[in-house]
């Protein structure tokens, strides 16, 4: 996912952050055990296009729905990717990365 951020070319490196959580208590579908998800949400702050945002989500479901290629074959995986917008205002930021060249 980091790879797709940094080759969409619509951020600096030194703003790219990716993480994840785990749930430990959930339910899929009709609940079978087996079954699994996976949502990916990406926050940018507002301003860029729609077909931007577009070939940010597109660029980052194809790039996950690879990297489960294998465990989806096992199993019945849910996968989402959820585009929004952060406001300018209300992102508040402290960030030396861009000055150091962070390499990708």
């Amino acid at each position: 996912m980091h790879r797709s951020a940094v080759d969409s070319d619509l951020f600096k490196i030194g703003g790219i952050r990716v993480r994840t959580l785990k749930h430990e208590i959930y339910k899929v579908a009709d609940g079978n055990p087996e079954n699994a998800f996976l949502h990916v949400r990406v926050a940018i702050l507002e301003g860029r296009s729609v077909p931007d945002r577009e070939k940010l989500g597109n660029m980052t479901i194809e790039a996950v729905d690879k990297l489960l290629a294998k465990a989806r074959a096992k199993r019945g995986i849910a996968l989402s990717v959820e585009v929004g917008e952060i406001d300018h205002n209300m992102s508040l930021k402290r960030n030396t990365l861009h000055s150091q060249g962070s390499a990708a």
